[in-house]
């Protein structure tokens, strides 16, 4: 392989986010022709690493129909419809700690988002849910 970087099963247990602020994209090489992001889940790497093309892959089917709405749909569109979907269910522009009055709150709030997520089956409904899914 000339100047590719394929990132192994191994770095996708649990929070990618982490091994990213403890330097795994400095590892990198700096003129990466191809970058292949395997169980890419979030793509939080590809998203970190520079390369003239990246190849981005999971099995989930959703994630698939995500990378799809991040090549042709327009960044402000998106941007725009989360927002739509944050000040229509009510939900916080922060992070709110788990555990606390607040995350108590909002957690009907969320379900309704989820809800609403999984009858229209619009990809962005259900990006905002992984906002205030998880770890996020």
């Amino acid at each position: 392989m000339n100047n590719e970087v394929i990132i192994s099963p191994i770095f996708q247990m649990g929070n990618k986010k982490k091994l990213i602020n403890k330097g795994l994209t400095e590892l990198f090489p700096k003129d990466i022709n191809i970058f292949y992001d395997l169980f890419s889940g979030s793509a939080i790497v590809s998203m970190n690493t520079k390369a003239k093309k990246y190849v981005v892959n999971d099995i989930n089917l959703i994630l698939y129909r995500l990378y799809q709405a991040f090549k042709t749909i327009q960044p402000e569109e998106i941007i725009n419809q989360v927002i739509c979907n944050i000040e229509k269910f009510d939900l916080p522009r922060q992070g709110v700690k788990q555990n606390t009055k607040e995350s108590e709150y909002y957690k009907p709030h969320y379900q309704l988002l989820r809800k609403y997520a999984n009858t229209t089956r619009n990809i962005i409904d259900i990006y905002t849910c992984m906002f205030y899914a998880f770890s996020q």
